[in-house]
């Protein structure tokens, strides 16, 4: 279907707001011009095509359309139409419109100064940098003035690109005319924190995506630390330039002079905390815990520079002894390299790249976590040391004038049409498949994390895990178009007689999904069966696959010859800071049996030794034995699923105790990762089903989840008792299977049928008044799928 707004007159609305062009003839029209030939009646013996023919008001087909392809159409990956060809470098000065939604003003302390710097030394090598600046607040109306204002000043044709301190700052430069580059420093990709739950906020969220979409668009992306490469979309191939020092005004002072100068005693012991004592992500209070804890041990004072000038910070950090550093999140803390060129000791958590900056300096501690006692030990050592420390030659190479010089280069390239040239051919080259480098399966972790949809069972260790359990050869794929990594497939490769068979996942894997992960900019999924396929028969002899997921295209992929099988699930929201309302969602019954439970004595615990795995395998072979089958897995598959995820960090295995110290009642493996808490497994001893554990063990886990970020509760496979926990159906995940022989699917649908026949027969036989066989599990690793029967148990519970 044709679009009017492209040609007709939903552009030529947006072209009056935009403002008339310098140079234009005559009187440009009024937005109220506009705006009448926009909702104006249709001429008579004209056709609408974007409504129906013949409509006399044709505005709410173009608008239905025409705001869909306004707001996609920017984002798209071709490039702009509207870019103006680049000028060669050699023609005079870079011109340079430097949009930002930060500046530092001498009414309102900011730590963006290293912006300003920028744009300085950028005007000081010989580029002319205009800077724009606007307060984004994130509210929509701010940008939306700054995009009018930044499409004002490029139709003027002064500029030769763009560049954008910030991904959010990019938005307004969209769609483009100029070339664009894209500075990423931190909360843009890594996420905002609320100031008032300390936890990543929504608002965050929908500035991360639309930051990724800023980056798919841009022409050359900086990001100011290697791990940030990791947020970005995989068609972005970022250059790494740090925020760079200016190491005149950051030099060392004598202490005591220093401290004269501010008034400070000479014989105090100062710990500087930099940053807003009030932003929650600068964890100001876990400053103020760690030193408390320091002045059992050792006297020393916390002094918070906040509202003091850029110029006078050097002097803060000569007269300080050392400089704490506890933020949750940060890009390339600048206050950490300005410390160091103080040569200031520096306490830091691991946070951004402060451990490769901090690297080889003696008298400088990374902690190795976050708690206060480790903070205050650390404090303590460098305080008891008392000396300065070599940090200055360490951050030399941060100096702006050299930094200058690469962000200078990177504006040339992009100019003279190397990056430009790039994107426009990607996606016009062949998609193709390899094996991963044995150095992409050392860092598969952060590969998987560049692309959506990606989960805990893409990572290295569950893929550790099912070859640990005899499943089979872990194979880690790499998507490839025009020599850059567009995607991935984890999966394992399995031996069965003759035959080889490549499972993302297989069934009986305990493996709640799988599959591709790739750009869907780049990659289509008919473009993905199409190469897949191929390689696994020609490199790895496959004679059969199976993919299980819920993002690829259900046409294309029967289309390439897989049939698909819907997966059911069940998953419920969780909300991070506001259990009230999570237990809101949950049933009346769910609640009331944690809270029943708790009065019978009950109690949780988290657990970390192996010793575990003992009992909870115990109690889910009774599990299956009551309901008339053996488990189709070995201990040794929950053994190591337990090992490899707890390494990795994603485990929470939980106990129910009847009372402190009495038997164990229930038992569960959970995993974590990023914003979704994931059931492995639950069970519970059939003698004291009646106290209800699994409801009061599966609330603890996910307040333990929420307190952890979490959003998403996926309860892997099918019950209606999942129900209970705010659970709904999800019926979006599919198995894809191709079968390189015919043969393969009639046997593969023969033992299905057969398994189905097996479990329609032992539910009728479950009905009669005396049942030869007893009732059937649900599949594999969904022990607690079905509601207990009433049937009393042998140990009484008080009401």
């Amino acid at each position: 279907m044709t679009l009017r707004w492209v040609w007709g007159d939903v552009k030529r609305f947006l072209y009056i707001l935009a403002g008339a062009p310098r140079g234009y003839p005559g009187r440009y029209p009024s937005w109220w011009q506009g705006l009448r030939e926009l909702l104006g009646r249709q001429p008579p013996g004209t056709r609408n095509e974007t409504w129906t023919a013949g409509d006399a008001w044709p505005v709410v087909g173009e608008l239905v359309h025409g705001v869909g392809e306004l707001v996609t159409r920017p984002l798209r990956r071709s490039p702009s139409s509207h870019a103006a060809p680049a000028r060669p470098a050699t023609r005079g000065p870079l011109r340079v419109l430097m949009v930002t939604t930060d500046w530092p003003t001498p009414d309102r302390p900011r730590t963006t100064n290293f912006i300003k710097r920028q744009a300085d030394y950028l005007q000081a090598a010989g580029a002319e940098v205009e800077v724009f600046h606007f307060r984004g607040a994130q509210r929509p109306w701010n940008y939306l003035r700054a995009w009018r204002e930044v499409r004002r000043r490029l139709a003027t044709g002064r500029y030769d690109l763009v560049h954008a301190q910030f991904g959010q700052s990019g938005l307004v430069a969209l769609p483009k005319r100029v070339p664009l580059v894209v500075t990423f420093r931190g909360s843009d990709l890594l996420g905002m924190v609320s100031d008032a739950t300390g936890r990543h906020s929504w608002k965050g969220r929908l500035v991360q995506r639309l930051c990724r979409a800023v980056a798919r668009r841009a022409d050359a992306v900086i990001v100011v630390s290697e791990h940030m490469k990791a947020y970005l979309p995989a068609s972005a191939r970022p250059t790494v330039i740090p925020s760079g020092l200016d190491l005149e005004l950051f030099q060392p002072i004598p202490q005591d002079e220093a401290r004269r100068r501010l008034g400070w005693p000479l014989d105090r012991r100062v710990v500087l905390f930099v940053g807003r004592p009030f932003q929650a992500r600068k964890r100001h209070a876990l400053a103020q815990d760690a030193v408390a804890l320091l002045n059992r041990s050792l006297p020393a004072e916390l002094v918070v520079a906040w509202g003091v000038s850029h110029a006078e910070m050097p002097l803060y950090m000569s007269a300080a002894d050392v400089l704490v550093c506890t933020s949750v999140q940060e890009g390339s803390p600048n206050v950490v390299k300005e410390a160091l060129a103080c040569d200031l000791p520096v306490v830091s958590v691991a946070v951004g790249d402060v451990s490769l900056r901090l690297h080889g300096i003696d008298g400088c501690e990374l902690c190795a976590d976050d708690r206060p006692e480790t903070i205050a030990a650390a404090l303590e050592r460098v305080l008891r040391r008392r000396q300065r420390v070599a940090g200055r030659a360490a951050v030399r190479s941060l100096d702006e004038k050299v930094l200058t010089e690469q962000v200078l280069e990177l504006y040339r390239s992009t100019l003279n049409g190397q990056l430009v040239a790039d994107r426009r051919r990607q996606g016009k080259r062949r998609l193709t498949v390899r094996n991963a480098t044995p150095a992409e399966e050392q860092g598969w972790d952060a590969l998987v994390r560049r692309f959506d949809h990606h989960r805990v069972v893409h990572t290295r260790a569950w893929l550790g895990s099912l070859e640990a359990s005899g499943c089979g050869r872990p194979l880690y794929l790499i998507l490839e178009r025009d020599h850059e990594i567009v995607g991935c497939l984890p999966g394992l490769l399995v031996r069965l007689g003759p035959l080889r068979l490549f499972g993302s996942p297989l069934p009986g894997w305990q493996t709640v999904s799988m599959g591709p992960l790739f750009d869907e900019q780049r990659v289509s999924s008919a473009d993905l069966a199409a190469t897949l396929v191929p390689f696994l028969r020609r490199c790895h002899g496959v004679h059969h696959i199976e993919l299980m997921c819920s993002h690829l295209d259900p046409v294309a992929m029967r289309a390439s010859g897989f049939r698909g099988e819907t997966v059911f699930t069940y998953r419920a929201p969780l909300y991070p800071g506001d259990e009230a309302k999570m237990a809101k969602v949950m049933k009346e019954s769910a609640r009331r049996n944690a809270r029943r439970a708790i009065k019978l004595g009950l109690v949780t615990r988290l657990e970390d030794d192996e010793a575990f795995v003992d009992e909870h395998y115990s109690q889910i072979k009774e599990v299956y034995a009551r309901r008339g089958f053996s488990v189709p897995f070995g201990k040794r598959r929950v053994l190591e699923f337990f090992r490899h995820m707890k390494a990795a960090g994603n485990l929470i295995a939980i106990s129910v105790y009847l009372k402190e110290g009495g038997p164990c009642v229930a038992t569960g493996m959970f995993t974590v990762d990023g914003h979704e808490l994931l059931l492995w497994m639950w069970t519970h001893r059939t003698q004291y089903r009646w106290y209800r554990p699994t409801e009061l063990m599966t609330w603890t886990v996910m307040q333990k989840a929420m307190a952890l970020g979490c959003t998403n509760f996926d309860l892997m496979g099918r019950g209606d008792f999942k129900a209970k926990f705010g659970a709904e159906r999800d019926a979006s995940k599919y198995r894809w299977v191709w079968s390189r022989y015919r043969t393969l699917i009639w046997v593969r649908d023969l033992a299905e049928a057969v398994y189905r026949w097996q479990q329609a027969i032992r539910g009728r036989l479950g009905r009669l008044p005396f049942s030869l066989l007893p009732p059937s599990p649900v599949e594999a690793g969904q022990v607690e799928d079905q509601q207990p029967g009433r049937e009393r148990s042998h140990t009484p519970v008080e009401p």
